[in-house]
């Protein structure tokens, strides 16, 4: 009589099996928990720099969207009257030149009120008549009659993450 093989098969896994899959699973889970651990731990960062860039670009397009010097003073072309800052709140600024003023600061609107949410962020303001390599079209604008101003604005992020700066220059509209 022949005896029935079937029934000696092994019918489920052992422990050896279990212990096996328990360590591979657990390393597996310790590795997915460790990237949201690290990604929940600066989630905060990117917001921060794109705030940084938001404020800005908003300093920028204020200053840009004035005109290059004082409106009320008539001026020689080439313009020669220096940059001097305005001693007055930010509503009366009429040139790029009354922003000279500016330095570190709380991030403000236009009235000079503080703006909510921003109080960590430093905004810095930076006026530079120096030469730039900007081409040989750069050649026909003389510094020294000042026909070029390179506008940067810097913003630091709270707790002194790495500043955002922008820059822009600016010539007189003839």
């Amino acid at each position: 009589m022949m005896k029935d093989l079937s029934l000696h098969k092994q019918r489920g896994v052992t422990l050896v099996e279990i212990v096996i899959t328990i360590v591979v699973l657990s390393v597996g889970v310790s590795g997915i928990l460790n990237v949201m651990w690290q990604t929940t731990t600066y989630s905060a960062d990117p917001m921060q720099r794109q705030q940084a860039l938001n404020i800005a670009q908003a300093y920028m397009e204020e200053i840009l969207a004035k005109p290059f010097l004082d409106p009320s003073i008539v001026q020689a072309k080439p313009p020669v009257v220096p940059c001097t800052a305005l001693d007055a709140p930010r509503t009366a600024y009429d040139d790029i030149c009354d922003y000279t003023q500016i330095s570190t600061q709380v991030p403000t609107d236009v009235t000079g009120t503080a703006i909510a949410g921003l109080n960590g962020y430093n905004v810095e303001l930076r006026f530079n008549n120096t030469s730039p390599a900007l081409g040989p079209a750069a050649n026909q604008l003389t510094v020294a009659d000042n026909q070029l101003i390179r506008v940067e604005v810097e913003v630091t992020p709270p707790g002194g993450g790495d500043p955002i700066t922008i820059s822009a220059y600016r010539t007189p509209h003839y």
